[in-house]
């Protein structure tokens, strides 16, 4: 398919303004805001429109905003395309009412729009298998958008399995598994919290009846609990009841016991003092006081220490003969000697650098070409053409042969793997609605004979024979293009040579860009030692100049000389630290001053302390009417003193805590009286333990009263909580669930859940078995795709990548390169990587238009990114492809234009449009 013009009726900035193109290549060249995108996007807009579909679609909506008029109601495009069977139809795509778009035959005036239909209006893409959204894709590359074909992988999907199966365009494995996996969301859905299909509503059920019987047995043993727990608790409050009789038997042996204890003791004191209170001794107590302090303050009477060494006097007068400290720095400042050891090693680089510097550069004239060039250039004069194979047409014409006669033959394979793809749809409509068993072997039944036919048709034999004829076609084609270049590349290079007066010789030219490299490096080198050298001369004065700031800042006025006046300050520091040296003896001097006087002072109070000691002592014991000739005689006397009457103390202390405890034993009454207490309570006590027999022993210390109170409150309490059980337990079993029936539901919930299951496994196998089908349709198409690339692959990347593979479920590509080793497209350089990916849009164009009509490629700036060398290369690959498939380049490169007028020969086409028309109602034209 050609397509011979396009008008803007009305479309972006562009009013009734038409293009015309080549049957080959056509290159059109504009400025910035010249509207060459908008021309892109009318081009595409002509061939396929926009969809009629209810609903529009956030891609319509940015193209419409983008590209509507930009004055006028009007939005149209037309376009006069030729088919390769000579027909010419003329598209009109009325945009802003898609009502009313056609496409006529040119030549007859018939209608037919109904060829082409998609979506509601017409589309072109039809006549080559495609559709807008994978013409879009593979034929239209907008700018610096070369590699984003990867990106539509997906809505190609369907387009490279019909490419691979050579069926009708509603029979691929991908179409198969969306429907059965509708069917399998409808009828099984997924596991998940909020999903509503059966599945998981089976599992909820499921869920729900296992809590309802867990629920029921449940509460049936809460109810069983309960009543034990009631029955549990009377008994408890019965035990506790017989232990507060029992505890109150045991307080009462208690009483008893204890008023028998009391009367025993009381007999005993009565008997030690018949006549009453015993007699108080006389006072003395501040007698005892005064002895008592005289001796305290003698024995702890302090030591007198002993005064040895030079007197306080003696050290003053020493203080007063050394010298002071002297003002200014004592050691030189760390700023002046890191200012030194810089300015120092500012010095000893200079002089390394001019040790090092470069000879004079001789001059070397490269006919103002690069070593690169020059090298080249040589190249490309040592080159020889590659011979021809006489062999490869013979084998071209037999692969063609052969691909026409399995085409014949793969009609029937088709239909019958139609049929086998509706039974497994029929299968599922049985499985789900009358009989799973039955439903399951029909479904896979048919999905086994599907995989069969498609894996034991013609399909691999016609994919072999058409990869067979790529690579015998792509030989032939590359053979012959490789002589043409050679020579043309020889010849224009002995022109270039001349015309610069080199020699036309490959090993001169060599040597010459073997000078010239030499020469640069020198030149390189001058520059570089020259960069560093005034660096270090600044490096000096800066170093220099700190130093002899920092000299100055320490107090060195005189700075001519750096290395003079550092030597000064430093003899000035050195002769300032030995005076401080002698001075700092004061230091020491004055601590020694300091403790001789607090020595001296304490010597005076301890003499003083022991002489008051000594007459407190004598005077205390005058007072005692006692006698001693010294103090250590006097402290022995007043201690017997103290002992003497601390005994008598002692012992009328203890008969007065007698007599006061035989006043609380008798509590205000007689003796006679606390025995008849006694003997009431031990017969009481006898009666209260007679329903026990003997009682245990209480634990020595218990409190029996409050004992008593616990066991009584706990008796109360169980008492209650007994009743209360009771009355819960005969509540709780009108409210029990029934097990038996929570049972039943449960088997119900899980027999729905298994036949669920079930078919959610058999959907799962068919599912396997259809993407194995896909899988394989992958495997045949992606040889074809490889064999195309391999086509060009070559030649495009100066033979550095030789062999490419292509995965069909995300377009990625990986070529093969000069160390054997795989690598991906995508990580390659940018330039190198465009070239791969425009090479695989061209190789789709070729498999994808599976009706035998060739698909154009529209190219908007591909070339915006890539360097000199890159960009001359996929020029030459545009000028290649263009031999077989039309392109239109659009481009604003003023490099491309001047390519395209040099090698854009008639019938191709070069066009240039006009600079924007600041007049809105000119109308642009070309």
């Amino acid at each position: 398919m050609l397509i011979e013009s396009v008008t803007s009726v009305a479309f972006g900035p562009f009013r009734d303004a038409t293009l015309e193109f080549a049957p080959q290549l056509t290159v059109v060249y504009g400025p910035n805001e010249a509207g060459k995108s908008s021309w892109h996007a009318a081009i595409y807009a002509s061939l396929c429109g926009m969809r009629r579909a209810r609903g529009q679609m956030a891609k319509d909506r940015d193209f419409a905003e983008l590209r509507r008029p930009w004055r006028g109601d009007a939005w149209e495009v037309r376009a006069i395309v030729r088919l390769d069977s000579g027909r010419r139809v003329e598209l009109r795509q009325n945009l802003s009412d898609l009502a009313h778009c056609s496409a006529t035959d040119a030549d007859l005036g018939r209608d037919v729009s109904g060829e082409i239909l998609n979506e509601g209006t017409p589309d072109a893409a039809k006549w080559l298998g495609l559709d807008r959204q994978s013409f879009l894709s593979v034929a239209c590359v907008r700018q610096a958008e070369v590699q984003s074909v990867a990106d539509d992988a997906t809505s190609l999907q369907d387009e490279l399995q019909r490419a691979a199966a050579s069926a009708t365009r509603d029979a691929t494995a991908a179409e198969a598994i969306a429907r059965m996996e509708d069917f399998q969301r409808d009828q099984v859905g997924q596991d998940r919290a909020n999903s509503t299909r059966p599945l998981r509503a089976a599992k909820t059920r499921l869920t729900a009846a296992e809590d309802a019987l867990a629920n029921a047995r449940k509460e049936h043993a809460d109810w069983l609990a309960l009543e034990a727990e009631a029955l549990g608790l009377r008994r408890k409050a019965e035990e506790e009841d017989r232990k507060g009789r029992m505890l109150h038997a045991m307080r009462a042996r208690r009483e008893a016991e204890a008023l028998r204890s009391r009367l025993d003791r009381a007999r005993t004191l009565a008997q030690a003092y018949p006549h009453g209170q015993p007699a108080l001794l006389a006072e003395d107590d501040a007698l005892a006081e005064e002895v008592t302090s005289a001796l305290g303050l003698w024995r702890s009477r302090p030591e007198v220490p002993v005064l040895n060494g030079e007197s306080s006097a003696a050290i003053r007068a020493e203080i007063e003969r050394l010298p002071q400290v002297p003002l200014g720095d004592q050691r030189p400042q760390p700023v002046v000697m890191n200012a030194m050891k810089a300015y120092e090693h500012a010095l000893q680089a200079l002089e390394f650098d001019e040790a090092r510097r470069p000879p004079a550069i001789r001059a070397t004239d490269g006919g103002g070409l690069t070593a690169d060039q020059l090298r080249e250039l040589a190249n490309t004069l040592d080159a020889t053409a590659p011979p021809l194979d006489a062999g490869l047409e013979a084998t071209y014409g037999e692969a063609q042969v052969r691909l026409r006669a399995i085409e014949r033959s793969s009609f029937f394979r088709r239909v019958l793997a139609g049929l086998a793809l509706a039974g497994v749809f029929g299968g599922a409509g049985v499985w789900a609605l009358w009989n799973p068993w039955i439903g399951a072997a029909l479904v896979l039944s048919c999905a086994i004979a599907f995989v069969l036919l498609v894996y034991r048709s013609g399909y691999m034999r016609r994919a072999r024979a058409v990869e067979d004829l790529v690579k015998a076609q792509a030989q032939l084609l590359s053979q012959r293009k490789a002589v043409e270049d050679a020579n043309e590349k020889v010849k224009a290079a002995r022109v270039h040579i001349s015309g610069l007066g080199l020699p036309a010789d490959g090993t001169a030219l060599r040597k010459l860009a073997d000078a010239l490299i030499w020469a640069e490096r020198q030149r390189q080198e001058e520059m570089d030692w020259s960069t560093v050298h005034q660096k270090l001369l600044s490096e000096v004065a800066d170093t220099g100049g700190a130093l002899s700031q920092a000299l100055r800042s320490a107090g060195i006025v005189e700075t001519t000389d750096l290395a003079a006046a550092f030597e000064e300050y430093d003899r000035e520091c050195r002769s300032r630290a030995e005076q401080a040296a002698r001075a700092e003896k004061r230091e020491f001097l004055d601590q020694r001053l300091l403790h001789r006087d607090a020595t001296e002072k304490a010597v005076e109070e301890a003499q003083m302390r022991r002489s008051t000691a000594d007459q407190k002592l004598m005077a205390a014991l005058a007072r005692c009417g006692l006698k001693a000739p010294n103090a250590e005689a006097a402290s022995e006397k007043l201690s017997i003193w103290q002992a003497e009457r601390k005994a008598k103390l002692i012992k009328f202390d203890a008969a007065i805590r007698e007599y006061a405890e035989l006043n609380a034993l008798l509590d205000g009454g007689t003796l006679e009286n606390l025995e008849t207490r006694t003997s009431d309570h031990e017969r009481r006590a006898t009666e209260l333990a007679a329903e026990f027999g003997p009682l245990p022993e209480a634990v020595l210390g218990a409190d029996l009263a409050q004992e008593l109170r616990d066991a009584e409150a706990v008796a109360r309490n169980t008492a209650d909580a007994a009743t209360r059980a009771e009355t819960l337990a005969q509540e709780r079993a009108r409210q029990v669930p029934n097990v038996p029936e929570a049972e039943e539901a449960l088997a119900s919930a899980q027999q729905e859940l298994e036949r669920v299951t079930r078919l959610s496994r058999t959907l799962a196998l068919t599912l396997d078995f259809l993407r194995r089908a896909e899988d394989r349709v992958h495997r045949d198409i992606a040889p074809l795709l490889a064999a195309g690339l391999r086509r060009w692959l070559s030649d495009v990347t100066q033979r550095r990548y030789t062999d490419a593979r292509v995965d069909p479920r995300n377009l990625s590509v990986q070529v093969l390169g000069p160390d054997n080793e795989w690598r991906e497209a995508r990580h390659l350089s940018h330039g190198t990587a465009e070239q791969i990916y425009l090479l695989l849009r061209v190789v789709l164009a070729e498999r994808l238009a599976t009706t035998g009509e060739k698909c154009p490629l529209i190219l908007d700036d591909v070339l915006v990114q890539s360097d000199a060398v890159r960009k001359g290369a996929l020029l030459d690959l545009i000028v290649s492809v263009s031999r077989e498939r039309q392109v239109i380049v659009l481009t604003q490169e003023e490099e491309v234009l001047r390519w395209a007028q040099a090698n854009v020969i008639a019938p191709n086409r070069v066009v240039v449009l006009p600079a924007p028309n600041l007049s809105a109602d000119a109308p642009n034209r070309p």
